[in-house]
């Protein structure tokens, strides 16, 4: 079972780890997607726990909650769960992370197949190999510690197989840099955040700086939900977007606290402001930023 996890990984697929192991190792995972949490998934504890340490897994999964409390605090959500008898309860969900630890804080025992090869995938290759697997730069994005060269590397040989010019790769490394620092202004100014912080300043950065929804932009793109969408804006679009989230960093920095619908603002009129000079140059052009496909002549 080792060797067939290790290929699976190896062979570009690109589900979130806890979706492969439940696949070989035949147990049920009950997950959202929620773009709102870190990893873009939530899980259901007590079907990891159950496939991870059989019919005790009902009640390791509470002792674990009840004994991380502290340490994965604002991990857990209450969420519908639909059992095998048809009937929805209120469960126990929590991202990637959450399972992970989970992994690491069960006993280990021989019958625990599932379990001892997930503890020597965490050992060999440690949690920050799975999300880089999946999406090379996301590390940067989230904030993860790791050595910033090995990540930047990894990188940018994933952009570079995907046909990306040299001056993109190194415009897309800054606007990640941007953008967590543009987060963490984020996170310090805003009072009593909801979850959707990430999410709705976004919408608002690309309402104000490309009068376009994030759907929108997909679909112009024709982009997929699991699809990066930054990877695949012209070089141009992603130089605005980086100096738009810089002004909003900035001012949200001046503001200290504020209540959300303030940060929304200052991030709008920021991106806003923005707009006009990158609506200008794309009118120079001749073309889309965003796409980078020629623009429509008028009346067609």
């Amino acid at each position: 079972m080792t060797t067939d996890l290790t290929t699976s990984l190896a062979q570009n697929d690109t589900r979130p780890l806890p979706l492969i192991v439940a696949e070989k190792w035949n147990f049920p995972l009950q997950h959202y997607q929620r773009f709102d949490v870190e990893g873009g998934h939530l899980y259901a504890l007590q079907d990891w726990a159950r496939g991870l340490v059989g019919e005790k897994g009902k009640q390791a999964g509470r002792d674990f909650k009840r004994s991380k409390s502290k340490q994965l605090v604002g991990s857990f959500h209450r969420l519908p769960y639909q059992a095998v008898n048809g009937k929805t309860y209120q469960m126990d969900f929590c991202d990637s992370h959450g399972l992970y630890i989970f992994a690491q804080y069960a006993r280990l025992t021989d019958d625990r197949e599932a379990l001892a090869a997930i503890h020597r995938y965490l050992a060999d290759a440690g949690v920050l190999v799975d999300e880089m697997r999946r999406e090379p730069e996301i590390a940067l994005e989230i904030g993860m510690n790791a050595d910033a060269e090995t990540l930047i590397h990894a990188g940018m040989d994933k952009w570079r197989r995907d046909g990306k010019s040299e001056e993109w790769i190194q415009t897309r490394i800054h606007g990640i840099i941007t953008r967590k620092q543009f987060t963490e202004a984020l996170k310090n100014a805003v009072a009593n955040a909801p979850q959707s912080l990430f999410s709705q300043s976004t919408e608002k950065l690309y309402i104000g700086l490309w009068k376009r929804t994030t759907a929108q932009l997909r679909g112009d793109l024709n982009l997929t939900q699991k699809q990066n969408l930054r990877d695949h804006f012209g070089r141009l679009a992603l130089t605005y977007t980086d100096i738009a989230e810089q002004v909003a960093t900035i001012q949200l920095g001046d503001a200290e606290t504020v209540e959300m619908p303030q940060a929304m603002k200052i991030v709008h009129d920021a991106a806003k402001l923005i707009s006009k000079q990158a609506q200008a140059t794309s009118k120079v052009l001749g073309i889309d930023l965003i796409t980078e496909r020629p623009l429509l002549a008028k009346g067609k």
